[in-house]
């Protein structure tokens, strides 16, 4: 991948976890994890994925998440929408519409970490579970939210997801509701629906 890109593009810098980082002249630069979630993969657990990124000079532009197993593939470009292609069909996201709080399917990752207090938090106020479906579950309509905390993530790990959380209309924060990629590698993401009551939950817990 980093050899097609740099032919290519070969004025863009470029990231990648293995290979560090190669300056560009363009002011653009592609980031690529080969495999988020080496563990997962170590141990044949199928939420393994790929994630290529693009940042231009008005930040995350292009977001790709790739499940090799599950043969789905999440894309998105900014203000060009987002699709999921699963298989060989393609359709837009469809997002969960829970109606309650109680009823929220929210994720887990690196909850072994965790606070004891955050972790008896979820199960208090939702369906919580460990990580088994992943982010395309999210936007297909199966789970409300994933929460990524205590391990701390690389840059290379989360740097897909504003662009793909945006076009899809949910959202993607840090755990005190900042962009992102802006502070501790941390993550909130959702279906938008219960997002600020997830917050105001984990800083309840924390402190």
């Amino acid at each position: 991948m980093r050899t097609t890109l740099r032919t290519q593009f070969p004025g863009d810098g470029f990231y990648g976890e293995e290979t560090g980082a190669a300056q560009g002249t363009s002011g653009r630069r592609w980031i690529v994890d080969p495999i988020d979630g080496t563990a997962y993969f170590a141990h044949r657990v199928p939420v393994f994925a790929l994630n290529i990124a693009y940042e231009d000079e008005h930040g995350p532009a292009i977001g790709i998440r790739h499940h090799p197993i599950a043969r789905q593939m999440v894309y998105a470009g900014r203000g060009q929408g987002c699709r999921i292609r699963t298989g060989d069909s393609e359709a837009p996201p469809a997002l969960r519409d829970t109606p309650d709080l109680s009823q929220a399917r929210v994720e887990m990752v690196n909850f072994t970490y965790w606070p004891t207090d955050l972790v008896v938090a979820l199960h208090q106020a939702t369906h919580a579970s460990g990580y088994i479906f992943g982010v395309g579950a999210l936007l297909t309509g199966l789970t409300d939210a994933i929460l990524i905390a205590g391990d701390e993530m690389g840059y290379e790990d989360l740097a897909p997801f504003p662009v793909i959380f945006a076009e899809a209309g949910a959202r993607a924060t840090d755990l005190q509701g900042a962009p992102l990629l802006s502070g501790p590698r941390n993550a909130l993401l959702s279906t938008g629906r219960f997002h600020d009551e997830l917050l105001a939950l984990i800083v309840k817990a924390l402190n």
